[in-house]
C-alpha cells in the first residue's frame, strides 16, 4: 500500500510530496486537474518504461519519483526511480542499486491501475480465489493442494478406466 510519493520533475511538477494514510484513499479533480500526472508517477514507481521526453518537465535533465510502500508484514520499503532525458535512469529499492526488471518483479500483483468503465480485477473469479488465498495465507499450502489434486484426477482417470473396461469384458460375456 502506498503510503507517500515524493514527485520531482515530472511533467509541470517542480516538486511535491503526498502522504496517505493506511485504507482507502480516493484520487479525483477536474479534467486538467494533473490525476494523470500522479498516475504516471505511479506507473514509473511499477516500472513501466515512459518516454523521458514526454514525461519529464520542460528544460530539465531529469526527474525522480520515490515512494514508500507498506509490505509484507509490516515492513516499509523504499522505492525510487530517477529518468534521466538520456534514457539512463537508476532504480533503487531501500536504498540500494536495483535493475528495472527487479522492480517490475517486486512491485508485481502489488499495483492495480483502474479507470472509469474498466474491469478490475476484483471482479474476476480467478483473482478473487487469489485474494481469499492471500487473506487466508493459505500460499504455503496451494502448491501442496495443486500435487495431491493431480494425483487425485489421475488415480480417479485411472479408476473409471478400469470401471469402464471391466464393464465392457462383463458386455462381451453375454
Amino acid at each position: 500500500m502506498l503510503h507517500s510519493i515524493k514527485i520531482k520533475n515530472i511533467s509541470i511538477i517542480d516538486e511535491i510530496e503526498i502522504d496517505f494514510n493506511r485504507g482507502l484513499n480516493i484520487i479525483t479533480g477536474e479534467t486538467g486537474a494533473g490525476k494523470s500526472i500522479f498516475i504516471n508517477a505511479i506507473q514509473i514507481i511499477a516500472g513501466k518504461k515512459l518516454s523521458p521526453d514526454e514525461i519529464l518537465r520542460s528544460n530539465t535533465e531529469s526527474g525522480e519519483v520515490e515512494a514508500l510502500l507498506y509490505w509484507k508484514d509490516d515492513e516499509d520499503i523504499v522505492v525510487r526511480r530517477q529518468i534521466v532525458k538520456n534514457g539512463k535512469g537508476k532504480v533503487y529499492i531501500n536504498g540500494k542499486f536495483a535493475s528495472l526488471n527487479e522492480l517490475k518483479t517486486l512491485i508485481l500483483n502489488q499495483i492495480e491501475f483502474s479507470g472509469q468503465n474498466q474491469n478490475q480485477s476484483l471482479f474476476k473469479k480467478s483473482e478473487q480465489l487469489k485474494f481469499i488465498d492471500i487473506f487466508g495465507k493459505l500460499d504455503p499450502y496451494l502448491n501442496d493442494y495443486k500435487v495431491a489434486f493431480q494425483l487425485f484426477k489421475k488415480v480417479e482417470n485411472n479408476y473409471k478406466q478400469l470401471v469402464n473396461s471391466k464393464d465392457k469384458i462383463e458386455n462381451s460375456k453375454k
